[in-house]
């Protein structure tokens, strides 16, 4: 039975999903739908950039906060109001190395971007380098004191909110005959605001920062929050960068409605693996709490997960019976245009599947702490999975990506269920 509780969060989360995810969604349906394919491949492309940015700045400090909390309040140091030092010791610790990562990237991005490419299209250039500019805001993000506090409702409203304003942008902005480059520099601005106005929500409602004392950090706490919130950032990028990998490879050698397709696919396939992620971040806790008592099985482990087994089978079924109707031509007139990204779609299905599984092992792993393993294994699977890609991508094109797709989470979850069975945790 689940808890009142965890039902409110699951409906705050899933709000936030369908506000945030849905709205980007209907937006770049919106584009296809208007055989606007260039504009909706490079606002896919660029908010793809973003997302990615978004993880490079956070540097762990989701998963690393969320854990420290569920463990200060485990220990019942919580008193409801503020936090104990070791909380802020925390907190401090994850914003001074998100503030040189921020500044780390800004620099790379400003000197190295016109050579990776972007500014071949101004409107994901401005796009990106103006939203990495305003990420600055989210060095102060609260998302895993909230998770931890056991307030991921709120946590997923937030999060919501740079994605409402990015897509509002899009739309209006599709309608009017205005340059590429006032296009992504309004995107930009669009997900700035955003961004600040999630910050701000998150700070006042996790009542973190009430009788505020400055906790005085020390290089061993800097150490532990690089130790498993870098281990947990190195654990999600070779995942990240494969789907951006992909998006590179489809922009480069597809046509430009394939291009479209294929990028508003992988949105499609990213945002079903947030709704699963939803549900991971309601067990989190949990998860912490009950391997903090000793050796688990990983049958123990994939039952206290089985919200997220759910959504998975949900999404795969709705995404099957779609991808049934766009090979059939029975899709409504207004989704005759985004037919093929649908379709593509449901090949991906096995993909979710897969990343269902890895992800579920992944998870135990990390609340453990343990996430050197985790990051080895997703280097690994990270390279064979670009080298599946590019041997076959000329013969057998988007399945290429699939395939090189599963063969990835087979392989984390090999290394996975491996390493769970030599430790026990």
């Amino acid at each position: 039975m689940i808890a009142k509780k965890k039902i409110v969060n699951l409906i705050g989360l899933g709000i936030g999903y369908l506000l945030g995810q849905g709205s980007f969604l209907i937006a770049s349906f919106y584009l296809l739908s208007n055989e606007k394919y260039e504009t909706a491949s490079a606002v896919g492309f660029g908010m793809s950039v973003v997302t990615l940015s978004l993880l490079i700045i956070d540097m762990g400090g989701q998963i690393y906060l969320s854990r420290q909390v569920a463990i200060d309040r485990n220990l019942c140091r919580d008193t409801g109001i503020g936090a104990s030092d070791e909380v802020l010791k925390s907190i401090f610790s994850i914003i001074l190395i998100r503030l040189i990562s921020w500044a780390s990237l800004l620099l790379c991005v400003g000197i190295f971007g016109r050579n990776l490419g972007f500014a071949e299209d101004p409107l994901s250039e401005r796009f990106i380098l103006i939203s990495i500019a305003c990420l600055f805001f989210w060095i102060f993000n609260q998302t895993g004191v909230l998770d931890g506090q056991r307030l991921q409702g709120w946590s997923g409203l937030s999060l919501s909110i740079p994605w409402v304003f990015v897509s509002a942008a899009t739309i209006a902005l599709s309608n009017y005959d205005v340059s590429p480059s006032f296009f992504g520099i309004f995107l930009g601005l669009s997900f700035g605001a955003g961004s600040l106005i999630a910050v701000i929500l998150q700070i006042v409602v996790s009542r973190i920062f009430y009788n505020l004392r400055i906790a005085r950090i020390c290089v061993r706490d800097i150490l532990m929050a690089l130790r498993i919130g870098g281990g947990a950032f190195l654990s999600q990028l070779p995942g990240q960068l494969n789907g951006r990998v992909q998006i590179y490879f489809a922009m480069m050698l597809f046509s430009p409605e394939l291009a479209a397709a294929f990028i508003l696919s992988r949105n499609v396939l990213n945002a079903s693996n947030n709704l699963v992620g939803m549900a991971r971040r309601i067990e989190f806790p949990d998860l912490v709490a009950l391997l903090g008592t000793g050796c688990v099985s990983i049958s123990v482990i994939f039952r206290r997960q089985k919200m997220s087994f759910l959504f998975s089978i949900l999404i795969c079924i709705f995404c099957l019976m779609c991808g049934i109707a766009s090979y059939t031509d029975m899709l409504p007139s207004y989704l005759k245009g985004s037919s093929d990204a649908i379709l593509i779609n449901a090949i991906f299905v096995p993909v979710l599947v897969s990343s269902t599984i890895s992800g579920a092992l992944v998870q135990a792993m990390l609340a453990s702490g343990k996430s050197f393993i985790v990051a080895l294994s997703s280097v690994i699977s990270f390279f064979l999975s670009t080298l599946i890609v590019w041997l076959l991508i000329d013969d057998i094109m988007v399945y290429a990506m699939v395939l090189a797709s599963i063969v990835s989470n087979v392989v984390i979850s090999v290394l996975m269920m491996s390493s769970i069975q030599k430790r026990r945790m």
